[in-house]
């Protein structure tokens, strides 16, 4: 009976070999089945480096802030995360706006989540140049002596008569360009990193309301610093 057995099985073996043969394409190799638990597990594990890879970046965006605190100058700091932009004077905030939208490139979106992110955003972006489709009104220093000096001298940002769209290009250090726009809804709340674009190189694009947008590029110093958080 055991030799029987072993008998059947061989030809049952055969027989099921033939089947597959005959029912399958001609060299095509059958996919591997992966256990459903194993991938949860992968995911897991792939959530927590993604995780881990966030906290080293907030970890250098607290350093370079604290660096730039250190020193009598502006900084401008980009937090994508929380979909913030501030601009500080040794560390203090001086104009925060809400962005409500951001896209960023076909090539900053390529090192995401790699070592390569992490040696770029290492230290503070250098500010080269700017432009915009507005003209830059000076900033105007004024002394004051009392509180009711201060009211009747307060002076509001005052918005351009043509009402142009707003838009910043600022050119900084490691061949980063930033956008500053202005949105054309400002109630609008697009999702983190909502659009990619097609441009290969390392660009960002964030928009704020009109008025921030203003505020920005008329309070910028030509000696900018950035601090980037994405």
């Amino acid at each position: 009976m055991p030799i029987l057995r072993s008998i059947l099985i061989i030809l049952l073996t055969i027989l099921l070999i033939h089947l597959f043969e005959v029912t399958s394409p001609r060299n095509h190799t059958p996919a591997a089945v992966i256990p459903e638990d194993t991938l949860l597990v992968i995911d897991s594990i792939q959530a927590m480096q993604r995780d881990f890879f966030d906290l080293e970046v907030e970890e250098l965006f607290w350093k370079n802030r604290i660096a730039i605190a250190r020193e009598p100058s502006f900084i401008l700091t980009a937090n994508l995360q929380d979909s913030l932009i501030t601009l500080d004077m040794q560390g203090v905030p001086l104009h925060r706006a809400r962005i409500s939208g951001i896209c960023i490139s076909r090539g900053l979106n390529r090192i995401r989540y790699t070592p390569s992110l992490l040696k770029w955003l290492d230290s503070p972006f250098d500010l080269k140049s700017q432009s915009a489709t507005v003209p830059k009104e000076p900033i105007q220093e004024r002394y004051i002596s009392s509180r009711r000096d201060a009211e009747t001298q307060l002076i509001h940002l005052r918005d351009p008569e043509d009402s142009s769209y707003v838009s910043i290009t600022m050119e900084f250090s490691r061949n980063l360009t930033l956008f500053i726009k202005q949105a054309e809804n400002d109630s609008v709340n697009h999702p983190l990193f909502s659009e990619i674009n097609i441009n290969p190189d390392t660009s960002i694009t964030v928009y704020v309301s009109r008025i921030d947008a203003l505020t920005f590029f008329r309070a910028l110093p030509e000696k900018t610093g950035l601090v980037l958080r994405m």
